[in-house]
């Protein structure tokens, strides 16, 4: 789940694109929120304490990441990967007892 830190409303949204997440998709998905363009800091509309209150309150993961300057984009990419193999390795663990 991503918003622009420098537009508001993409992170006024956020509780609605997360209910059609939730709504649309396996129970046990584990949900990312990416805080992107945090390359513009200096136009911040969205503070990074908010990102993380909102992931915090419902279960999510928080990052902020810059497309354009790739910063955090691979630690993005690597929590997700890192988040997957552990739940697989959890079903498989569950699976053999």
């Amino acid at each position: 789940l991503v918003y622009d830190i420098t537009r508001r409303e993409t992170f006024n949204h956020l509780a609605s694109w997360l209910e059609d997440a939730r709504q649309h998709a396996n129970a046990n998905m584990t949900i990312m929120l990416v805080g992107n363009k945090c390359d513009l800091s200096h136009r911040r509309a969205v503070s990074y304490e908010e990102g993380e209150q909102f992931a915090k309150e419902h279960g999510l993961i928080f990052m902020e990441a810059s497309a354009k300057t790739a910063q955090n984009v691979e630690e993005v990419m690597l929590g997700s990967w890192c988040v997957y193999v552990r739940l697989r390795v959890l079903r498989i663990s569950h699976l053999n007892l």
